[in-house]
């Protein structure tokens, strides 16, 4: 993890180099062991260095090649180094030679063509003197961020939007649009911000920007290919998959620092630091050390709380030597905590309930000179847990294999044969609006949340175009599991939630590093056929035999999922009630031309009486745009708008 910036005057304008200092101070957090700006006429570059691996001790950046034509800036990690370095016949002696300068090396023998050979986590710009352009890129799952803004006589990027207003010529105007988002928790925009003309690149997407008329090109490099099947054996797949996901694990362990891992207990955190025990343990033999540091686990846990606590998986994945735990009582940690400290870092507003979790989590792994941090988030949805598979057993006519694996699911859920049925066989496949009548008759529909907006602020903004828009770009009736599987996985809220906890992370200096979000990894896991993602009951199954000898049997069969549902209602109801009460009843100033007040204050009096938790979520989230808003709203420009 470390931070870049860079500007591009398409006018021909020289480049303050005070102007690329400021933005370089305005990311220290990100970088805080080394810092360079580099510029020539009307391109500059700027970087923050975290030294994290070895080749990075070695690493300055921005980087000029060797005959001055290309210059490179760069926050990457590259983990297929031996097949690119193969690739490129690179010379022993550059063997060590950094991630970024393989890329720039890469870029000179391929030139665009260059991100079809790259693998890892990546944002990087590329300024090419020779054709008078800048090549912009980001990886394939939208790990690493990057914010750039365009004008017809600018174009300039950064690591974070706040670097972009260090640049005296970028106006400060809210996006409205964003805000409707926000409000009816849509994710599915991964280009705009809450700023107008501050722009994300999409993952898995280039970007190049030419002067005069050459303009700017956004161009897609990467996606899932639903269609593609694998054909093996149960045995062969468990050997494929295990064999890829140490690799994953394996090359994200790179590290002259100590490197942790957060574990909440869960299936998919605690294979991470199973797989990552058993490779660094491996290692110590083979070199015959065992004086290296030890694998640092971090872990929420809730005393108070029965309910949210995972102490006991917990302790199943860290009784074992080499592996030492901290543990962070987070029975009464706020939802708001820090709540200033995190809107300067984030720049923007967010939805994320357990945020505090995961930022007082990144807080202690930074007290003890942790560096890097794996986390398996959303490893249930690079796996799967298998929706759509058993209507899919109906359509091949496997009726017995249907009803042997409904009852072990219905036992391993422990739900009713109905609720099984309705869940896993009706409503995946159903059209849309009996899957919102299902949702509205359980108390679980949407109503209350689109309700928020105020009708003006919504037609204003032509919400309902906007989400109806999206909607039709979605397959209506998807014809097998796979397509589920890959809509789930190209969804922008898996985007959307890598940014947030690349913010969170970026502020204690860290570099978060997700396994399950390899792109070898997710392309196998959504070519495996369905039975490889429900089996016997389980969901992920494929991750749970392969890891028979390596995660320990309590977690590895474990067929529940705790919620932090209960702490996030109680902490929030009891530690932030004066916060609330602010925001919804005394100071509504901000919010009131984009939120139905009354609509919100009923939610708060029904949260305040039995802590639903929908209107818990909707409370959080206007709350949090309140907030931001006081906090932000001097520093807009004047004529706001979408």
């Amino acid at each position: 993890m470390s931070g870049i910036v860079g500007i591009f005057h398409l006018d021909g304008h020289t480049v303050d180099r005070n102007v690329l200092h400021a933005m370089n101070s305005r990311l220290a957090h990100r970088g805080p062991d080394d810092a360079a700006i580099w510029n020539t006429h009307s391109i500059g570059f700027g970087h923050r260095m975290l030294w994290t691996t070895q080749e990075s001790l070695n690493e300055h950046l921005p980087l000029t090649s060797d005959d001055g034509e290309y210059t490179i800036t760069a926050d990457a990690r590259i983990d297929n180094r031996d097949e690119l370095i193969a690739a490129l016949n690179v010379t022993e002696a550059r063997e060590e030679a950094p991630d970024s300068a393989l890329i720039l090396e890469a870029y000179e023998r391929w030139g665009e063509s260059c991100i079809d050979h790259l693998v890892g986590d990546f944002a990087f710009a590329i300024w090419d003197s020779e054709e008078n352009k800048l090549f912009c890129a980001r990886d394939h799952m939208g790990v690493k961020p990057f914010y750039y803004y365009k004008s017809d006589r600018l174009f300039a990027f950064a690591s974070e939007i706040k670097a972009l207003f260090a640049i005296p010529e970028i106006p400060r105007v809210l996006n409205e649009v964003k805000i409707g988002d926000h409000l009816t928790l849509f994710f599915e925009d991964r280009e705009t911000t809450f700023y107008v003309n501050v722009f994300r690149l999409p993952a898995a997407h280039v970007l190049t920007v030419g002067d005069g008329s050459k303009g700017l090109h956004l161009g897609t490099y990467w996606s899932l290919d639903p269609t593609r099947e694998l054909f093996n054996s149960d045995a062969g797949y468990v050997s494929q998959f295990l064999t890829l996901f140490s690799e994953a694990v394996r090359c994200r362990l790179r590290s002259v620092h100590p490197v942790g891992s957060l574990l909440s207990g869960g299936l998919d955190s605690s294979s991470v630091v199973s797989v990552a025990h058993h490779i660094l343990q491996e290692k110590k033999v083979s070199a015959n050390r065992y004086d290296e540091p030890a694998l640092h686990s971090f872990s929420a846990v809730f005393d108070d709380l029965p309910a949210c606590d995972e102490r006991s998986y917990i302790d199943a994945v860290t009784d074992k030597k080499g592996i030492k735990p901290h543990y962070l009582n987070a029975d009464h940690l706020s939802p708001l905590v820090d709540l200033a400290e995190i809107f300067w870092h984030f720049d923007e507003p967010f939805f994320a309930p357990n945020l505090h979790i995961y930022w007082a989590l990144c807080k202690e792994a930074s007290k003890l000179g942790v560096r890097i941090v794996l986390d398996g988030i959303d490893g249930d949805t690079t796996l799967s847990h298998g929706k759509g598979c058993l209507t899919e057993l109906i359509r091949k006519g496997q009726l017995y294999t249907f009803l042997c694996e409904v009852k072990k699911l219905r036992v391993r859920s422990n739900r009713s044969l109905r609720t099984t049925l309705i869940n896993e066989v009706l409503v995946p496949f159903s059209p849309e609006l009996l899957k919102d009548v299902w949702k509205i008759l359980h108390g679980n529909g949407d109503s209350i949340v689109n309700n928020i907006v105020t009708a003006e602020f919504a037609s204003r903004i032509e919400l309902s175009n906007r989400n109806r828009s999206a909607d039709s770009e979605s397959p209506k009736k998807l014809s097998i599991a796979r397509d589920m599987h890959c809509q789930r996985l190209t969804s922008g809220l898996i985007q959307s939630a890598l940014e947030t906890i690349d913010h969170a992370a970026a502020a204690h200096s860290l570099e978060l590093r997700h396994p399950f979000f390899d792109k070898r990894v997710v392309e196998f896991c959504l070519a495996l056929p369905p039975e490889q993602k429900l089996g016997h009951g389980y969901s992920r199954i494929i991750l749970r035999r392969a890891l028979t000898s390596i995660l320990p049997t309590l977690v590895q069969w474990r067929g529940d999922k705790t919620r932090l549902g209960p702490c996030f209602r109680r902490s929030l109801r009891t530690l932030e009630r004066n916060r609330l009460e602010t925001v919804i009843c005394h100071n509504r100033a901000l919010i009131e031309k984009y939120i139905d007040v009354k609509t919100l204050q009923s939610a708060y009096e029904r949260f305040l009486v039995n802590e639903g938790s929908n209107d818990a979520i909707l409370v959080y989230n206007a709350c949090i745009l309140g907030l931001w808003l006081a906090q932000e709203n001097p520093a807009f420009a004047l004529d706001s708008g979408g």
